[in-house]
């Protein structure tokens, strides 16, 4: 995982999942110990689980088997590929999933957080 990625995930993804799923686990998978392509995070939220893979924008490269694992996961429960440009898309996506209504309320710092790390990557 990229610096963008992670700092994407750790200063607006992360946030914006604990305020939208208070309690909610989240896993970061462990790219060594796992199958090749297995998606970033694991969420679990009470009796609902999805999976993500974090990238830094919608071109960003897919590694070998990220799309069948994103795909069957998305089959099961929820899964996506989540990048800055459709976090707030793949939220309400999550939202859904877990049985939770309405569309996703953003974190106040949201729209700051995103900013930040867009002028980051322009640098």
């Amino acid at each position: 995982m990229s610096k963008l990625e992670s700092e994407f995930f750790r200063d607006i993804l992360k946030p914006a999942l604990e305020h939208l799923f208070p309690g909610i686990v989240i896993i970061k998978q462990d790219p060594n110990a796992s199958f090749q392509g297995m998606p970033d995070y694991l969420l679990l939220y009470n009796s609902y689980w999805a999976a993500l893979e974090t990238k830094r924008a919608r071109s960003s490269e897919r590694q070998p088997n990220q799309e069948y694992y994103v795909n069957k996961f998305n089959e099961l429960s929820y899964a996506a590929f989540v990048h800055p440009g459709n976090m707030q898309e793949v939220l309400d996506g999550i939202q859904k999933a877990f049985g939770v209504g309405g569309k996703a309320r953003r974190p106040f710092s949201f729209e700051t957080s995103l900013a930040k790390l867009q002028r980051r990557e322009t640098v």
